[in-house]
């Protein structure tokens, strides 16, 4: 390809796959070929998000008012996903809950799947109401290349990586019909750079070293539960938005994992549904949102296991990830 250098192909173990196990099942190790980004690592996608990369992702047209919500699959992405479009959707709880959260605030990376499942044309994202909403788990590197001259607003989440583990194993065990083993393959995985969209760690350092970038706004999943109205009152001055007392209490409410759990529009039913239609297949539909908790880790690392994570993260300060201080 022309701007993507291929490493490393993985094929999938599922014996003829089909359906969504054949979209998630093989993966590449790819590497941009921008020189701005020639010092970054190379990262793990599934196959599919190469079908149409130049046209779909690279040159993607980007407007100074979209707003690029960014973070590591299974950071929080969701829920300010949907916080953020009832903040610029004049906090309108009974609209929300009339369209799933993905024809509102688009998934950027797969849009070249989910345009069919959502039942939309292809070019659904260039004529999106604006303000546009993009959620994305995409490695800084690989963001389309207006973002950098164009400069529209971002809100990045993270979350503590271990917490992360654990979620993305159910995610790929019970969702998206992917080939993971053990949850104990799985860490080994994600501490060895070999899942979707590793390595984790320049994953978030890249993003949090962003040189000369006005508008990004840095925010942690664990600050987002411990104080959701603050968090909500300091996105909503980020967006330029006014916000009431009440209409914080508003998104409080709609926004309880509770609600966001039983709501089809939110918890991804409805794709799951048709996910298994397209694989043949009876996995669960209605556990995208499966807790939803800080620290719940610790009920399924041991000690070991957690003492490494720990000391796995803490060595990022001795990686040279791509942007450095």
């Amino acid at each position: 390809m022309e701007h993507i250098e291929v490493l490393e192909e993985i094929k999938t173990k599922i014996q003829n796959p089909t359906g969504m196990s054949e979209v998630f099942g093989d993966r590449v190790i790819i590497k941009t070929k921008n020189p701005k980004f020639k010092d970054f690592p190379p990262a793990m996608f599934v196959k599919g998000f190469l079908q149409d990369y130049e046209e779909r992702v690279k040159n993607f047209k980007v407007y100074e008012d979209d707003v690029w919500l960014i973070g590591f699959p299974r950071s929080g992405t969701t829920l300010m996903q949907e916080i953020i479009w009832l903040i610029l959707n004049d906090y309108d709880v009974e609209k929300a809950k009339s369209a799933d959260t993905y024809n509102r605030a688009q998934w950027f990376d797969f849009f070249n799947v989910l345009h069919k499942i959502q039942g939309v044309d292809a070019d659904y994202m260039d004529k999106m109401p604006r303000p546009r909403i993009f959620k994305t788990h995409l490695p800084v590197q690989f963001l389309p290349d207006q973002i950098w001259t164009v400069k529209p607003k971002m809100i990045h989440i993270h979350r503590d990586v271990k917490d992360v583990a654990i979620s993305l194993y159910h995610l790929r065990k019970n969702s998206f019909h992917d080939d993971v083993g053990t949850m104990e393959e799985h860490f080994e995985q994600i501490l060895n750079d070999r899942t979707w969209y590793t390595p984790y760690r320049e994953h978030v350092l890249n993003y949090q070293r962003i040189p000369d970038y006005p508008n990004i706004l840095y925010l942690t999943y664990e600050e987002l539960l411990a104080d959701k109205a603050g968090v909500i009152k300091q996105t909503a001055k980020f967006l330029n938005t006014p916000i009431t007392e009440e209409q914080v209490q508003k998104l409080i409410d709609h926004s309880k994992f509770e609600k966001m759990q039983k709501n089809k529009t939110t918890n991804m039913q409805h794709y799951h549904e048709l996910f298994n239609q397209l694989s043949n297949d009876n996995k669960p539909t209605d556990n995208f949102i499966r807790k939803g908790i800080v620290g719940d880790h610790k009920n399924a690392m041991s000690e070991e296991t957690i003492k490494r994570f720990d000391e796995w993260w803490a060595q990022r300060t001795t990686l040279k990830p791509g942007y450095n201080k």
